[in-house]
């Protein structure tokens, strides 16, 4: 049977063989053509389940044939999808930063089903998806063509869109501004501009509307504005040859009644304790906290508005210590702190969560996973240890929804464990994480773990939830470039608990746990490491 300048046999080999009967190629009428599949133009084959003894059919553009298996089989043509668009997104940007691209729908003239593939130019690509958006992040500066094709469910691929062009140049230094957290309003305050702890000169500091550039020791002043009420105002700094910074400082306002708390934090021998981070949130608002250290005397001073506020003094190698003080107007009351060295703690623990503490501790060892977060029911406020990772809670909407802004400069991995006790969202069953707003790439544990080499994603997330005496626990892992990205964790379904977060974070020097208590996964981590 001929159509479409194809030719349709079948054989007894088993096969039905479409052969390209195209004129142009120089095949005339009337010539004998050597249809041997190991000589012939093949454009497609076949196998059917036995001898192919009987002539094709065409009807209605479709190819029947019948085989000595007892089947009727049925062909259709399938052509490729229509070309996708050029893809949409930045074109220009820096090394090691996840950016996201899409295209616009396409079609495939017999309506299957399509596959996506980007091309990001640099040798890797986003493996066939289904979605029409990916992300990708560039490790060396260059000019890049990235570039979408598609298939159907049966293989045929579409031509190359048109490529976008991308310019990736070289990442700059980071700029970190250091400051007070709140100021009194008509005060003046100093900011200092940092990069990796060396002051600045020439950065551009623009605070309530006015620009000052910084000095040779990196500090600008600035006085604070009048204000009605307590106000946040954002601090930017900005040099060309750094990354931008902000900082958000509030200024307190005096007619609101404020008081001071003052004190001394020391040890329980009285032995000075300096650096110690005091943090006073206010009862009714887990949130919003206004911090101090203490100095090289273990002395610190807080101003705040009046109200009740627990006062947080913490660490690293001591018990937390919390108070609940009541602030009244144009009041100084003393707080002081007596710190507890942080002995190490018994904990009960099963077979499986013994093997996945050995693991963890391997993989610290190993650099493979650079710190932990841990979010659990708790009272009524928001603990932050923070060394090397800087951690800012954007949003908590109780039972549904965690947004926080994570950054870091010092871990050895951009792998981050991340542990929801029970209580911390309604229903840890059903997590949806997103990475700046948009959907990230998902990989089983074990996909990760076995993997030989680094998955082809700058990003990736792998959620595993956990029954323990009847509650409920997630362990997540996160791939992020750790310099200033939103993760937000949302629960699909919501209760009427009514809680809020601690968060913790361990580096390799602190007790990680990460309890990944699949039975397949457990059975995978005993055979590889036991």
């Amino acid at each position: 049977a001929v159509l479409n300048d194809r030719v349709f046999v079948g054989s007894w080999d088993g096969y039905v063989y479409c052969f390209d009967a195209d004129p142009s190629d120089g095949v005339d009428e009337g010539d004998v053509v050597d249809l041997d599949p190991l000589n012939a133009d093949i454009i497609w084959k076949f196998q059917t389940g036995n001898l192919v003894l009987s002539s094709p059919a065409i009807y209605d553009g479709k190819l029947y044939i019948g085989s000595s298996d007892g089947l009727l089989y049925c062909f259709r043509e399938n052509t490729e999808p229509l070309q996708p668009s050029k893809p949409n997104g930045i074109d220009q940007g820096f090394t090691g930063e996840v950016y996201q691209y899409s295209i616009n729908s396409t079609s495939d003239p017999e309506n299957d089903k399509i596959l996506y593939l980007f091309n990001w130019g640099d040798g890797t690509d986003s493996g066939w998806i289904e979605t029409l958006e990916a992300s990708h992040a560039w490790n060396e500066p260059s000019t890049y063509s990235l570039k979408v094709k598609a298939k159907d469910i049966y293989g045929v691929e579409s031509d190359w869109s048109e490529p976008l062009i991308v310019t990736i140049s070289a990442t700059l230094p980071t700029l970190q501004i250091t400051c007070a957290s709140s100021v009194v309003e008509k005060e003046s305050f100093t900011i200092t501009v940092t990069s990796d702890q060396i002051p600045i000169e020439n950065v551009k500091v623009t605070f309530n509307e006015q620009t000052k550039i910084t000095d040779e020791i990196g500090e600008v002043t600035f006085i604070a504005p009048d204000v009605s009420s307590n106000t946040k105002y954002l601090i930017y700094a900005s040099n060309d040859e750094y990354s931008d910074a902000t900082k958000y400082i509030t200024v307190l306002n005096q007619k609101e009644k404020t008081g001071w708390i003052f004190g001394t934090v020391t040890g329980l021998t009285g032995s000075i304790i300096i650096d110690a981070s005091i943090c006073a949130k206010l009862k009714n608002d887990g949130t919003t906290s206004f911090c101090a250290q203490s100095d090289e005397e273990g002395k610190y001073v807080l101003t705040l508005a009046e109200g009740e506020y627990i006062v947080e003094a913490s660490k690293d190698g001591y018990e937390i210590s919390t108070k609940t003080i009541t602030i009244a107007d144009k009041t100084a009351t003393e707080v002081s702190f007596t710190f507890e060295k942080l002995e190490k703690q018994i904990v009960k623990t099963t077979p499986e969560e013994d093997v996945i503490n050995r693991l963890i501790s391997k993989e610290i060892e190993d650099g493979n996973i650079g710190g932990k977060l841990l979010f659990e029911k708790s009272s009524n406020y928001v603990q932050i240890y923070n060394e090397a990772l800087e951690i800012e809670i954007d949003e908590y909407i109780k039972n549904e929804k965690i947004q926080f802004t994570i950054s870091s400069d010092e871990l050895k991995s951009d792998i981050v464990a991340i542990k929801l006790d029970y209580g911390t969202l309604a229903d840890l069953n059903n997590l949806k994480i997103k990475f700046d707003g948009n959907d990230i790439s998902s990989f089983g544990f074990e996909e990760i773990f076995n993997s030989e080499e680094p998955l082809d994603s700058a990003v990736w997330t792998s959620v595993l939830t956990y029954n323990s005496d009847g509650k409920e626990v997630a362990y997540i892992l996160i791939k992020t470039p750790l310099s200033m990205h939103t993760i937000t964790i949302t629960s699909i379904l919501t209760s009427l608990s009514q809680f809020t977060i601690i968060l913790f974070y361990g580096l390799s020097g602190f007790s990680l746990v990460i309890l990944f208590l699949s039975p397949v996964f457990i059975r995978f981590i005993k055979k590889r490491y036991f």
